[in-house]
């Protein structure tokens, strides 16, 4: 017998459009090329050729100045990549992540407003 598990994503905040280059790394030891395409302060979505079981646990990796780690968890697949969830939305990595927006040139843009960079008080238990 084949049980299902029907998952809802809860996302706090508002998405903001992203075009990021990263890796995500899997409890097994894959490295995964991903593009974070938006992001908010309770998970992201990824493009990338690979895919995930449900509930995989990896850690995304931002390179450059940013640089840093945010664990999460698998929580939708599709053809174009995964909607991943924070494991820790209070990670001072998320709002690193949000401010990387980039304009039509590829520049990154430092004008997400200060409102949508803060954390939840709910989620920093």
């Amino acid at each position: 017998m084949r049980m299902e598990i029907d998952l809802m994503e809860h996302r706090w905040g508002t998405r903001v459009l992203l075009d990021v280059q990263a890796m995500l790394h899997t409890n097994e030891g894959t490295t995964l090329a991903a593009l974070v395409k938006n992001a908010s302060v309770s998970g992201a979505f990824v493009e990338t050729a690979a895919s995930l079981p449900l509930l995989s646990r990896v850690s995304l990796a931002v390179p450059g100045k940013a640089g840093g780690r945010l664990d999460a968890c698998v929580v939708r697949v599709d053809a174009a990549g995964m909607a991943l969830e924070w494991m820790d939305p209070g990670s001072r990595m998320v709002p690193t992540l949000l401010s990387m927006r980039r304009d039509s040139r590829g520049d990154v843009l430092q004008t997400v407003p200060e409102r949508l960079l803060s954390v939840p008080a709910a989620s920093r238990n």
